[in-house]
């Protein structure tokens, strides 16, 4: 694919600059013998969607444009626009009003998110750019109120009656000041469900413009959570705000009760590295910076990001297939477009699902924007504290340990070095699932890279991130006695049925896979029955 020089006004030229006016990272070019131009795509951002092959077809047919979406051997993502008609569609959707609006909403989910607001934000209006923001759980609401006043709120009247699901209790009363002081009043989409199955909440509207100054606004806030006082404490410099924890809400059993450090933005985190081989946003520069030395010495990098996540995803469809109905995501990383609670609903059952992950920013992240619905738990912990994650009340209240439950190990176990932990917390795991159950895992290798594999570790310790790649064998007693599906432990993107990456060559995975199943014999395993204080030993079924 080469680049042609284009003359003015022609599509190709017109193209790019609506490219720019987008504020897309991004070049157009003319493949070899094509009439139409190709958009190649780069950087942190792109469309709407990441660099996801999967979420750019996605976006392409729901816009009507006809083209293809591939990432090639550059790890770049490449979307070939078949006939002037899709260029000229493409050009019309990159310079409606909707494309700013769906990078508003972006931005402005990401600086709630930071907040734990408990917040949905949607655009409302396509071509009229305007933003939605909805405000759904009754325990946050509070904080929400307090952080909008803190910003300059106005007081648009009394008018507004917030009431639970189930009863109708009011909740409170003029709450119109919900997110509209910070950039003006905005405008109220709904102002009172006045009905008892409505979620009890507020929407709130906001245009293109207002989305962008109210997402810059609180992202120049410190991050904090809880409830939050309404004298304008809560955000004055070094003063931390504690986290509250009731019963039903997301826990974290680190000592620090899951608190941001200060140096979190200035050093690299492996769920901030993954989110950026993604083509995430949810990233500091030093995730860049490590991500850019490591796709220099292993240029496979980016492209086994993207074969583990289709891997990672295939695996739920997989454990859906064989009748398991709750799920537990060990190493859960930051959100996705597509995340595993939402590949269970489409079964049209709000099956549990528990998240669980050490990283603070991950925590944070997975309070807000993961736990949508009853039957989510959000845990942060230490997966290498096996037996007391297993034993916590969050987890025994959200799973039912007398059914069979698919757990998810995907790119997280070569972040733990120590091979005696992970071989014990592995057995812990093991003889706690109940019979029937699934284990997914997914692992960095150097199988396919002898030599080069040890650079690419002395680059990750370089930017203070511990991987350990490990053997095919090492990997494969990590199942225990457990019965391997499909092809068995094999390269990550040739694991069972071909999807978007099964096709590219093994040394692309640079990672093994595998999915087993717990045969139906007789073990014990940590946990106590729902209703049981203490966690024992029990006998699986």
């Amino acid at each position: 694919m080469t680049t042609h020089p284009s003359p003015p006004d022609s599509l190709e030229s017109v193209l790019a600059q609506s490219v720019d006016t987008a504020g897309i990272t991004g070049r157009v070019v003319v493949p070899e013998g094509s009439p139409s131009p190709a958009l190649r795509l780069l950087g942190p951002r792109r469309l709407p969607f990441a660099l996801n092959v999967r979420a750019a077809r996605e976006w392409l047919a729901d816009n009507s444009i006809d083209a293809a979406a591939e990432i090639d051997e550059t790890d770049e993502l490449v979307i070939t626009l078949h006939g002037g008609g899709a260029a000229r569609r493409l050009i019309e959707r990159l310079l409606s009003p909707g494309i700013r609006a769906e990078q508003a909403a972006e931005q402005l989910w990401n600086a709630l998110g930071r907040h734990d607001l408990g917040a949905d934000v949607s655009v409302a209006d396509t071509d009229m750019g305007r933003i939605t923001v909805e405000l759904r759980d009754s325990d946050r609401l509070g904080s929400a109120v307090s952080l909008c006043a803190l910003l300059g709120a106005e007081d648009i009247g009394d008018g507004l009656r917030l009431y639970r699901p189930r009863g109708m209790h009011q909740l409170a009363t003029r709450m119109g000041l919900l997110l509209t002081g910070a950039v003006g009043r905005g405008v109220i989409v709904e102002a009172d469900p006045g009905c008892a199955h409505a979620d009890a909440g507020v929407r709130v509207g906001l245009s293109v413009e207002q989305a962008f100054q109210l997402a810059e606004k609180i992202a120049a806030l410190p991050v904090s959570s809880g409830e939050l006082p309404s004298d304008g404490t809560a955000f004055a410099p070094h003063r931390p705000v504690p986290v509250q924890i009731g019963a039903a809400s997301p826990v974290s059993l680190l000592a620090d009760g899951g608190a941001l450090g200060d140096d979190y933005t200035t050093k690299a985190t492996s769920s901030g590295l993954y989110d950026f081989l993604l083509g995430g946003v949810d990233h500091y520069e030093p995730d860049r910076a490590a991500g850019r030395d490591i796709h220099e010495t292993a240029k496979w990098i980016k492209t086994a990001a993207l074969i583990n996540r289709d891997f990672a995803l295939r695996s739920v469809e997989f454990s859906l297939a064989l009748g398991v109905r709750q799920f537990l995501d060990l190493g859960c990383g930051l959100p996705s477009p597509v995340n595993v609670h939402e590949i269970t609903d489409r079964t049209g059952v709000a099956l549990p699902v528990v998240y669980v992950d050490r990283d603070p920013a991950v925590y944070a992240h997975a309070k807000c924007r993961l736990d949508r619905r009853d039957g989510i738990t959000v845990i942060q912990a230490d997966i290498l504290a096996m037996d007391q994650l297993l034993a916590c009340h969050a987890m025994r209240a959200g799973l039912d340990l007398d059914q069979p439950v698919a757990v998810l190990a995907h790119g997280v176990l070569h972040w733990c070095p120590d091979d005696a932990a992970v071989i014990q917390a592995m057995a812990v795991l093991r003889a706690w699932m109940p019979a029937g159950s699934t284990l997914s895992i997914s692992h960095l290798t150097g199988h396919w890279h002898p030599d080069t594999m040890p650079e690419v570790v002395a680059t990750y310790a370089r930017h203070g991130l511990d991987v350990r790649p490990r053997s095919r064998e090492a990997i494969g007693d990590l199942f225990g006695d457990f019965t391997q599906q499909e092809r068995g432990l094999t390269a990550t993107g040739r694991w069972g049925e071909p999807g978007s990456h099964a096709l590219r060559p093994e040394e692309h995975s640079a990672a093994f896979a595998g999915i087993a199943v717990k045969p139906a014999s007789r073990s014990p395993r940590l946990g106590a029955p729902r209703g049981q204080g203490a966690a024992g030993l029990e006998t699986g079924r």
